[in-house]
């Protein structure tokens, strides 16, 4: 496999550059709108709508990342 360097280097120091910094900075899944967990890499207008409704199931939100896991299966 053949690589060139400056790409994997730009990749990941981009990928780092934009995760949160401090506490301040995360959001609260159980209080996130559709166009902030849109912000999130990976996640656009379909699955934020599916985040929101499957966490309007749970009486106060998600209590346990296991509640999390089961609607990305």
């Amino acid at each position: 496999m053949v690589t060139n360097p400056k790409t994997v280097k730009s990749f990941y120091n981009n990928s780092y550059k934009t995760k949160p910094k401090t506490f301040a900075q995360k959001k609260d899944l159980n209080t996130a709108t559709a166009k902030q967990l849109q912000a999130v890499n990976g996640i656009g207008e379909a699955f934020s709508k599916r985040i929101i409704k499957f966490r309007n199931k749970f009486k106060g939100g998600f209590i346990a990342m296991c509640n999390c896991k089961m609607f990305m299966a």
